[in-house]
């Protein structure tokens, strides 16, 4: 949980070289920028997406991080900012962030661009992530 209070005061500072120590070489970023719903393989992709997603100077609240009982070592964050809220889930491997995923809820601003996930789909149990 360390890596993702790590991920979110870099992400809150702008501080691009914090954000690139903390992901694995063979990360998986998948829909967390906004209004991009693209899936993004390997640091230096998932690097140079964060700096064009940081010159927009996004700030994002924290309301909780708590970890999955999954056994697999994700972890789950629910934050908002001023544009929408959402959840995101990290998957932290050998103390980096080997994939993460955000589900956005929408703002007004955004509710006609919204593209649905597919997290956002019914299924899964308690406390698993369900990937279709």
């Amino acid at each position: 949980m360390d890596v993702v209070r790590g991920f979110y005061g870099a992400l809150n500072r702008g501080d691009l070289d914090a954000l690139a120590a903390l992901y694995h070489p063979h990360c998986v970023v998948e829909y967390v920028f906004d209004e991009d719903d693209g899936v993004y393989e390997g640091k230096s992709g998932v690097v140079g997406r964060w700096a064009v997603e940081l010159a927009a100077r996004h700030r994002v609240d924290v309301s909780r991080i708590a970890g999955m009982e999954t056994g697999w070592g994700w972890v789950r964050a629910e934050w908002t900012s001023a544009q929408d809220a959402g959840y995101s889930h990290f998957w932290i491997e050998d103390g980096l962030i080997r994939r993460h995923r955000t589900v956005r809820r929408w703002g007004r601003v955004f509710a006609e661009k919204r593209v649905p996930t597919k997290f956002e789909r019914p299924g899964g149990g308690g406390g698993a992530v369900v990937v279709y």
